[in-house]
């Protein structure tokens, strides 16, 4: 995969700005949790979420979006399959088994199940 660009428009110009790596995963944490709803439009719910003692995992940041459904986000240096793996993983073991049908490719809102467990996380 390969970097986001980002530019500055200035004057009808355009400069492309230099990303970085973040040295500490944590102070990201800190700054995409303190304003995620003015990046993403999702409601903070928790930060090293646990996913129970039947998993024993935890979820780096858990939000609700407009549509009541989790929003998950992992925070790390890699961008490869074991990522993509980790954050389904984490969504299953929140929702249940009731995710399946939204793996398929269907609504969320086909799910009854699905609709209430999200609704849950919000309170």
């Amino acid at each position: 995969m390969s970097d986001i660009k980002l530019f500055r428009l200035t004057n009808g110009s355009a400069k492309e700005l230099v990303g970085k790596p973040v040295k500490l995963e944590k102070r990201l944490q800190a700054l995409i949790e303190k304003h995620l709803e003015m990046f993403l439009h999702v409601r903070f719910v928790a930060s090293e979420y646990s996913t129970g003692k039947t998993h024993a995992g935890r979820i780096d940041t858990l939000g609700i979006d407009e549509n009541f459904c989790p929003t998950i986000i992992e925070y790390k240096r890699n961008s490869n399959a074991n990522v993509t793996n980790l954050a389904v993983q984490s969504f299953q073991r929140i929702a249940g088994p009731q995710v399946d049908p939204m793996l398929a490719g269907e609504s969320p809102s086909s799910s009854k199940n699905f609709s209430r467990s999200t609704r849950r996380l919000s309170t």
